[in-house]
């Protein structure tokens, strides 16, 4: 709703001072500007590129994975060795002119590529090996950068990473004060709160990260470091359209950042569409005002979820309330991950039955809402339910079905594929679905994930 005129009384005064001095809710909802700052979002890297918006917490260059491009050695090739006197020399003369074009960031980054390539030469395992981490070569790389370029630019702070084999702190080197480091706990339980779970998601990379559990070298870094930032990851990269209860994980989880000294969490979703197929207008939302003030109680972050709620689906919006605690408790013993299929999550014995009925509520849901609006918002969270039963239906109804069945299972799938086509919904981040797919095949074929 828009006033025409706000009314304060004479000699009201408000005072707050936010926890995390940065705040950046990566989801493609969050990508409106106005509404990013409304929402008191003050880092993106779309503001980056647009500007005009003021109060950004900017880089000079792009946010992360930046060393092949500073060090001129490419994305996709090992990492350039942070012993190499000849790799410093270039990453600094790159650093100082990006900082020289950017003269207004408060960031920039010297951070890992997005691979498992580290450098093994003599040199920098004789320094892993002491810092009893890989870390430890890039923590004494980037200080040195840090440190040299401090006095040209005063007040910037060098981000880098620690992240899968550098998530274990160095035993040794200490980030300077104008370094920050970003933890990223990629390999953690998405239904559970890092503060209580310890259990690991399978992963590709898990030779390559620290045997201990990510709440230990969360608190190592936390203790040593002036600075930490968390870069945290909020739904399923596979599958975008996966029932993911994790509305009181991700609360959980900013809740125990705030209290150990964190000045900056990211939380990263579905940068690939506006229209969801699950929950991203919600989840981008509820992550805003968490990061904003860590310390809202349970009874009000519930109440946020059921404002949220009320006005974005309308009159039906209990009918997806009574769904999603629904979802939370049917999967509140389960460990998942942010690449799972949506049957590992939530097993078709225990999911199929909990699924049908939850068809039921999103069709009254959208029964019951009175604006078109609504309704379509409705349809399109629903995504998340038809996806389920697809894939837990196909053994059934198409392998096993009569031809009837089959029948009735690959009309399901067009109307499916053409639905989630007209409205712009992506399955995952690799790309939109091609023009030609296969409906005589479950709906996580049709493309290529990864």
């Amino acid at each position: 709703p828009k006033l025409d005129a706000i009314e304060i009384p004479e000699g009201y005064e408000a005072h707050f001072s936010p926890v995390f001095s940065m705040r950046d809710v990566l989801w493609s909802t969050n990508f409106d500007i106005d509404w990013s700052v409304k929402q008191k979002i003050n880092r993106g890297h779309y503001r980056n590129f647009f500007g005009g918006t003021g109060g950004e917490k900017g880089f000079a260059g792009y946010f992360g994975h930046t060393l092949g491009e500073l060090a001129e050695t490419g994305y996709d090739t090992p990492e350039p060795c942070l012993t190499d006197e000849r790799i410093y020399r270039t990453v600094v003369k790159n650093v100082r002119a990006l900082l020289t074009e950017n003269p207004g960031a408060a960031f920039v980054s010297v951070s890992q590529n997005d691979d498992f390539l580290v450098c093994t030469c003599e040199k920098c395992a004789a320094v892993d090996g002491e810092e009893e981490s890989h870390a430890g070569t890039m923590i004494r790389f980037v200080n040195r950068v840090a440190e040299e370029l401090e006095g040209e630019f005063p007040g910037v702070l060098f981000h880098t990473f620690a992240y899968q084999y550098t998530r274990r702190p160095p035993k040794y080197a200490r980030p300077r004060h104008n370094v920050v480091v970003q933890l990223c706990p990629i390999e953690c339980c998405a239904g559970h709160s890092v503060a209580t779970c310890d259990s690991p998601t399978p992963a590709p990379w898990a030779e390559m990260v620290s045997e201990r559990s990510f709440r230990e070298d969360f608190l190592g870094w936390a203790e040593i470091s002036p600075a930490l930032q968390i870069w945290d990851y909020t739904t399923d990269f596979h599958h975008y359209f996966a029932p993911f209860p994790n509305l009181y994980s991700v609360r959980d989880n900013v809740r125990f950042y705030a209290a150990h000294r964190v000045t900056g969490v990211l939380l990263q979703g579905n940068i690939n569409t506006c229209h969801s197929g699950e929950f991203a207008e919600l989840k981008a939302y509820l992550m805003a005002k968490l990061l904003w003030d860590p310390s809202v109680g349970d009874e009000a972050y519930d109440a946020l979820i059921d404002e949220f709620l009320r006005h974005y689906y309308g009159e039906g919006w209990r009918f997806i309330r009574e769904y999603i605690d629904g979802l939370h408790e049917i999967c509140k013993d389960r460990h998942f991950g942010i690449y799972y299929h949506p049957l590992k999550i939530l097993p078709a014995e225990e999911g199929l039955p909990f699924m049908l009925r939850a068809k039921e509520l999103f069709s009254r849901a959208e029964a019951a809402a009175l604006r078109p609006a609504c309704r379509m918002r409705v349809k399109r969270s629903a995504v998340q339910v038809e996806y389920y039963l697809l894939l837990a239906q196909y053994g059934e109804e198409y392998e096993k079905g009569d031809e009837a069945s089959r029948a009735r299972y690959v009309n399901r799938n067009r109307a499916f594929y053409e639905f989630i086509v007209k409205n712009g919904i992506y399955m995952n981040p690799d790309k939109p679905l091609p023009k030609d797919v296969d409906f005589t095949k479950a709906p996580d074929t049709w493309h290529k994930l990864g």
